[in-house]
């Protein structure tokens, strides 16, 4: 982009492009591969149509409707897979807002959520490709749903889902031309999360060493026990799913390419950030506002 940018300024093209170009190479396909000289061209169209919108007389003229794409879900127990239909449902449309399901809606389809509603709102709304964040909203979305929020269509992945009734989740609006797919995630869910969650019984735990054996229960405090046990370097089903895969081009669509100046003041964070929750988020907002630009270290999980 750096290259690009010296290139487009040769030409006596505004600097504003920093901003437009970012944006514009966010928004490519998961399979693109382009040139620089295509990236030029692409940048110069943008900013042609930037000059149409703002002209150097600072009066702005009339442009075309922005499109705004609508997603939504529970929310709950937030996933690699959650945040990735994020991604694929903001590159869209222009704006992208995010319906987190009602408690009550949740509850009928899949039972009681983990977080609060405020809670879940909280962390669909730190994700950095969701621009507006809608509360309560239904599990099957209708033509009333996206006309009240302004959206003109329905963003879900192509494992559509079966609501209450029997019927797929997006019947009414594809019928009206209001629905488009992006693609699941496969290998993460919060199903498997869960599952994961609940196979932690009390033959696994005596297994860890976390729970006393019947013959030294009375010798040995729960605590002691804790302080003593020699953990497992991995903790085999519990912790990986080996048909989720972080490859080098799944962390590169979801990291940020923007490197710290010499005069940024840095500050480290680290964590677990297992069931990332608004309790994390809090905590990295904290952590931002203390300098210029925010490193956060991820545990091992052994």
């Amino acid at each position: 982009l750096a290259c690009l940018l010296a290139r487009l300024n040769k030409e006596g093209l505004d600097t504003n492009l920093i901003e437009l170009g970012t944006k514009l190479l966010s928004k490519l396909g998961d399979d693109q591969m382009i040139t620089l000289e295509e990236d030029l061209e692409k940048v110069k169209q943008t900013f042609l149509n930037y000059q149409e919108v703002i002209p150097k007389n600072g009066v702005k003229t009339p442009t075309k409707k922005l499109v705004r794409a609508y997603v939504d879900g529970c929310y709950d127990l937030m996933h690699a897979g959650h945040y990735n239909s994020l991604r694929q449902s903001c590159k869209l449309g222009d704006i992208l807002v995010c319906g987190v399901n009602s408690d009550l809606e949740i509850s009928v389809v899949k039972g009681p959520p983990v977080f609060t509603i405020d809670e879940r709102c909280k962390i669909a709304g730190a994700c950095k490709w969701v621009d507006e964040v809608a509360p309560d909203t239904p599990y099957t979305p209708t033509l009333d749903t996206l006309d009240d929020l302004n959206c003109d269509f329905y963003a879900h992945g192509d494992d559509v889902s079966i609501n209450k009734d029997g019927l797929d989740c997006g019947h009414e609006l594809r019928a009206v031309g209001r629905f488009k797919l992006f693609k699941r995630t496969r290998g993460v869910s919060t199903t498997d999360i869960q599952a994961k969650l609940l196979s932690i019984n009390e033959q696994e735990m005596k297994r860890l060493g976390l729970v006393p054996n019947e013959e030294n229960k009375e010798e040995t405090s729960p605590q002691e026990n804790l302080l003593s046990i020699d953990l497992p370097k991995t903790l085999g089903s519990f912790n990986a799913n080996p048909n989720f895969l972080a490859s080098a081009k799944r962390i590169a669509q979801f990291a940020s390419f923007r490197e710290p100046l010499e005069s940024y003041k840095i500050v480290y964070v680290d964590g677990s950030f297992d069931i990332y929750h608004s309790g994390h988020i809090e905590l990295l907002e904290k952590a931002r506002e203390l300098g210029d630009y925010l490193i956060v270290g991820i545990h091992e999980d052994h």
